[in-house]
């Protein structure tokens, strides 16, 4: 025969396993989300004069605050590439190629509720190419996105990315200015 602790504890532990079940469903089929729209481009050079145009062929990756790559794709020069994220996590956008300096930034898609909704963020990645000898491959993301209560957008932190910025550029005046003339 089965106690009465068991029974009670058998009901609660099954009570407690749908409940979790219903917040992750309710997660997964959430209406709310942030669309990323995005554009990769390279600096090209010709004629002495540099434009930015379209890298074909980049790869770009988003992993989850579990590590868990959740889209993988190819990017293709004439679409837009289009990522759409949950709310309430963390995301690591990835993007490289064979040759350029890979470039990674934070998404943070954590809104209050009183502000959850479908939102756009239009971003544009630059890669660089790979030069010998200079390593400016950082472990830190180039730009993190966040919410803006305040304003009700998604944004960067331009802070954050002012700094990041100054350390590569002085990696990049490091390496002219101590490199030979040949």
């Amino acid at each position: 025969m089965i106690s009465l602790k068991f029974r009670i504890l058998l009901i609660f532990s099954l009570l407690f396993s749908v409940l979790s079940i219903s917040a992750q469903e309710k997660e997964k089929s959430s209406p709310f989300y942030l669309q990323l729209f995005g554009i990769i481009k390279e600096i090209n050079i010709e004629n002495g004069k540099s434009k930015l145009v379209k890298l074909e062929g980049a790869i770009v990756e988003v992993i989850d605050s579990d590590n868990k790559e959740i889209f993988h794709g190819v990017y293709d020069a004439k679409k837009r590439l289009a990522i759409k994220l949950p709310l309430s996590q963390n995301f690591t956008v990835i993007v490289s190629k064979e040759g350029y300096v890979s470039k990674c930034f934070v998404v943070n898609t954590i809104v209050a509720n009183q502000k959850l909704s479908v939102y756009n963020f239009p971003f544009e990645v630059i890669l660089f190419k790979k030069i010998e000898d200079l390593n400016v491959e950082i472990v830190d993301p180039v730009a993190i996105v966040q919410f803006f209560s305040k304003e009700s957008k998604f944004d960067y932190d331009y802070e954050y990315t002012e700094q990041i910025n100054a350390i590569l550029k002085q990696k990049y005046q490091e390496y002219y200015i101590t490199e030979d003339p040949k």
